[in-house]
């Protein structure tokens, strides 16, 4: 199984959709979690629409805060969904080996006082799915400073908690691959901040039965945290698909065709070359330490949006 996990920080921004679209043409992911979605069920709805998954579970945000979403496609087995305020849980079934393990989808409060009573209820929880059993998503929280870059350094007992969380329950850290941290507050020059919040944390016996399992840092201009691409049984040598750009099929269609070549006459150029470009400057920025960072960062998200929306109305208006 292959695995989106996002804390996207509300689904209503407007490159959030168009990002996780984007990332699933390119990973083809069989389930994605989203957490921190601040939005009910209708509009999870359409995004479940959007990205053509089959089944949806959603934890309604408290008022605007909070939120979380899994959406899996028929080809994964689940067999039970249980939650919380903070977790989805799916007991899903290995096509394969008929082994059934719980995926716990976790997003953990920022407050470390709740957090704490968090960590108490999974303790509590574990009896509940036995002994194959992982927690994907967003911790929260750091096991040391090493895993933390820019600001005050935190106390060293302010650690033990989730340690302790960690070795009571006997959990593994998959171990990832990309950049070190999930997190990063945006900040200019100094006051940056990137911490490794998110992970894969997985039991003994889970990680006996995918011992090749994987996770990588996908870097996203959507959210200040990274997804992350969580595969059970990762391929060797498999080809990644390539963004889907153009059907030459819609120029047998004359309506199409117009809009087509309105779209080229307007534009003069290639919107996904925009897009790309668009995506390495602001990455360059981010790594740069020039002034006023931010705000050139909101302007160039723009850019890459509305170059976004206006393929997606083409693509979309046009030719239906």
């Amino acid at each position: 199984m292959r695995a989106l996990v996002w804390n996207c920080r509300g689904v209503g921004s407007p490159l959030t959709v168009p990002q996780l679209k984007e990332a699933v043409l390119l990973h083809f992911p069989s389930l994605v979690f989203l957490s921190e979605t601040k939005n009910k069920k209708s509009v999870l709805n359409s995004v479940k629409q959007k990205i053509k998954f089959d089944n949806l579970f959603v934890v309604d945000p408290v008022g605007l805060a909070g939120g979380l979403a899994v959406l899996w496609k028929e080809e994964v087995k689940v067999k039970q969904v249980l939650f919380t305020t903070f977790t989805i849980e799916l007991l899903i079934v290995d096509s394969d080996t008929s082994l059934e393990w719980w995926c716990v989808c976790i997003y953990a409060s920022p407050d470390a006082s709740i957090r704490k009573a968090q960590w108490e209820v999974i303790n509590r929880r574990r009896q509940i799915w036995g002994e194959a059993w992982v927690v994907m998503g967003d911790m929260n929280d750091i096991v040391s400073q090493g895993e933390k870059w820019g600001g005050r350094d935190r106390a060293d007992n302010s650690f033990n908690t989730f340690r302790a969380f960690i070795n009571n329950n006997e959990l593994v850290d998959i171990g990832y691959e990309g950049k070190p941290w999930t997190w990063c507050n945006r900040w200019d020059n100094e006051g940056e901040i990137r911490e490794c919040l998110d992970r894969v944390l997985g039991s003994g016996s889970w990680c006996n039965h995918y011992r090749n399992a994987s996770c990588r840092h996908l870097e996203t201009e959507a959210s200040d945290h990274c997804m992350l691409l969580v595969d059970t049984k990762p391929a060797t040598g498999r080809r990644w698909k390539k963004r889907f750009v153009f059907n030459k099929n819609w120029i047998q269609h004359k309506e199409c065709r117009v809009e087509l070549l309105r779209w080229h006459k307007q534009k003069g150029r290639n919107s996904g070359r925009v897009i790309s470009q668009t995506k390495k400057e602001i990455k360059e920025l981010k790594e740069s330490n020039v002034s006023g960072k931010g705000v050139k960062l909101v302007a160039l998200k723009r850019r890459a949006n509305n170059f976004v929306l206006a393929v997606e109305a083409v693509e979309f208006n046009a030719c239906h």
